[in-house]
């Protein structure tokens, strides 16, 4: 018996049903990854996925808390981010928290000041009660020349070669021997 998912008319009449694939797949007596393939083969989309997409985008574009949001569509934050980078969208200046917490990380002059100064990522990071990820991104995206690269205090562990002990070389004497 050949199975139902070669026939797109049923698929789309089952997805225009607001069926799930696992309904789907219950149905048609195969796994869900067939059905996932098949859909995709078809180019079928499940409209409730796309509505919540969408929903999702134009609440994310207004300004919405993504915590709100992640509870109106019953979905994740990223999720929500994942849609709306699919979508095309720009996040709004607010959904940016670390430009919004540390206000002083998107002052590029301030930032090489602390540098010029002899600072470091983190010096800066524990002056202002940031991560040290954060100053680092930031910087990043303020595009300076100067910067976190040319300061030696970066660095939070110490290099691998000062944790290891030496190795014993074969035939050498003992330390104290």
């Amino acid at each position: 018996m050949p199975s139902r998912l070669t026939d797109e008319v049923w698929l789309r009449e089952r997805v225009a049903a607001y069926a799930s694939n696992v309904e789907i797949a219950a149905e048609a007596g195969v796994t869900t990854r067939a059905v996932r393939y098949a859909l995709r083969r078809y180019g079928i989309k499940h409209p409730l996925r796309q509505d919540l997409a969408d929903v999702a985008v134009a609440e994310y574009q207004a300004g919405t808390p993504l915590d709100q949001i992640a509870a109106k569509v019953h979905r994740s934050r990223t999720w929500i981010y994942q849609a709306a980078d699919a979508a095309g969208a720009q996040r709004p200046p607010h959904h940016r928290r670390v430009s919004r917490q540390y206000p002083q990380l998107n002052d590029a002059a301030w930032m090489a000041a602390r540098f010029d100064a002899g600072g470091s990522v983190k010096s800066i990071a524990h002056e202002l009660g940031a991560d040290r990820h954060a100053v680092r991104k930031r910087w990043s995206v303020t595009g300076s020349t100067v910067g976190p690269d040319s300061s030696p205090n970066d660095s939070a562990r110490p290099s691998t070669s000062s944790r290891r002990p030496a190795k014993a070389v074969a035939g050498a004497a003992a330390p104290g021997a």
